[in-house]
């Protein structure tokens, strides 16, 4: 197990919080997801159940990137290299703001993602990262974190 460690998340469904909350619980290390105000509450949330089930906005994910920037003591971002992605800048801001220690580690992706620095979406990104990076965040994750 991992003591002392509470891994931290967005709660998304796809991408890094995905495997944030597969590997902390894999590793025995606590978790907690602090998910959008538009979103059910699960076992994992942090925030208390009122705070769930609001209609959805674009807000709901940068109120939700501030509580998480507001509540750990380190930031580990894990961001597809020529990739941008608000939600992951609004939160590294904002730990920025909050004075938190922040680690961002980069994942290679091929040429058809990063060539420009809109965000990507959709199965085709998801499946490479599935494919590809699943090892290395995880190898990532074992030697820096745990």
């Amino acid at each position: 197990g991992s003591d002392g460690v509470t891994v931290v998340s967005g709660g998304c469904k796809n991408g890094a919080d995905k495997y944030a909350k597969k590997y902390a619980l894999e590793l025995g290390c606590n978790y907690i997801e602090v998910n959008p105000a538009h979103t059910p509450k699960n076992l994992y949330s942090y925030m208390r159940e009122e705070w769930y089930g609001k209609p959805f906005s674009v807000r709901n994910f940068h109120i939700r990137n501030k509580i998480l920037a507001s509540v750990v003591d380190r930031l580990v971002a894990f961001i597809p290299r020529g990739h941008r992605s608000d939600s992951t800048d609004s939160t590294l801001k904002y730990a920025e703001k909050f004075n938190k220690k922040i680690n961002i580690e980069y994942i290679n992706v091929p040429d058809q993602f990063s060539r420009s620095n809109k965000p990507v979406s959709g199965t085709s990104m998801r499946n490479y990262i599935k494919n590809n990076d699943l090892y290395n965040i995880k190898r990532i994750w074992l030697k820096n974190y745990c």
